[in-house]
């Protein structure tokens, strides 16, 4: 089977596994990923924190974005325009509105965020390896695309205990994670 095929397939059982949870469990392993998220020491010195809008029985981060706020950190949310993916600068929650894929967006401001930070990555599917599998359409990996070991970013996954494997199919355009995040514990490569 082809990777493309493999993890197409693996994305279809794993969004059925998280959108299948209870809110008991959502609410629970959302805090304690919570807790792990502010113990990082990176996320301490981080002064700007890149971040998803959670949807979907996806971990919770609106409680981080909230506490990014209250701690003075400049916080920065994805906005999809066609293939590609830019960070805008928010003060508040209440700045998005529905957008592609029923993804929470901030307006286009027009001023893009593309300084190093601590950044939140959402996927479907995380390795021991420090590989993603995300939604499918690429947009984290074009956003990093050359990116480089020491280029000041610190890319965290994000997602619950179900969804971290041994290891995962990988292709040559992926991008790997610094720092694993789960219910259960932190992986760090760096």
């Amino acid at each position: 089977m082809d990777e493309a095929l493999e993890k197409q397939k693996l994305r279809e059982a794993m969004i059925k596994k998280r959108e299948s949870i209870s809110r008991d469990e959502f609410e629970s392993k959302s805090r304690a990923i919570k807790d792990n998220i502010f113990s990082l020491p990176e996320w301490d010195k981080a002064s700007i924190i890149y971040t998803y809008v959670s949807m979907r029985n996806e971990p919770d981060t609106r409680e981080v974005i909230e506490r990014a706020f209250s701690e003075g950190k400049t916080v920065c949310v994805p906005k999809i325009f066609g293939k590609q993916m830019n960070f805008i600068h928010i003060e508040s929650l209440d700045e998005l509105k529905k957008g592609t894929f029923g993804l929470m967006e901030p307006d286009d401001t027009g001023e893009y965020v593309k300084e190093p930070g601590l950044m939140l990555v959402p996927g479907i599917m995380f390795g021991e390896d420090f590989n993603r599998i995300g939604f499918g359409a690429g947009y984290y990996d074009r956003y990093f695309s050359g990116h480089t070991e020491d280029d000041g970013w610190f890319l965290v996954a994000v997602g619950y205990d179900f969804q971290l494997r041994k290891e995962i199919p990988r292709e040559e355009f992926d991008v790997y994670m610094d720092v694993v995040i789960t219910n259960e514990g932190i992986l760090r490569r760096k």
